[in-house]
């Protein structure tokens, strides 16, 4: 992913799940969501990062919610 993102610039931001995830994996968080971010993909459940931020953390939940407002039921049973 790292060759094909320098071959184009301006590359779809999908591109950067492989990153997100390596990162995410690896107990990086950090950088995780500096590639989650480039994503583009703002209502995807998926980038509600685990990084201790409260503040960032109840906007991200509140947003899940508007989402999937049956988030708990179907994800997390």
């Amino acid at each position: 992913m790292t060759k094909a993102s320098a071959l184009n610039p301006n590359h779809p931001g999908w591109y950067n799940f492989v990153p997100m995830a390596y990162h995410y994996q690896k107990g990086d968080f950090e950088s995780a969501l500096e590639y989650a971010l480039q994503i583009q993909m703002p209502d995807f459940f998926l980038m509600h990062a685990q990084l201790g931020r409260a503040k960032e953390a109840k906007g991200s939940a509140e947003r899940l919610l508007v989402l999937y407002p049956d988030f708990e039921e179907v994800f997390l049973d």
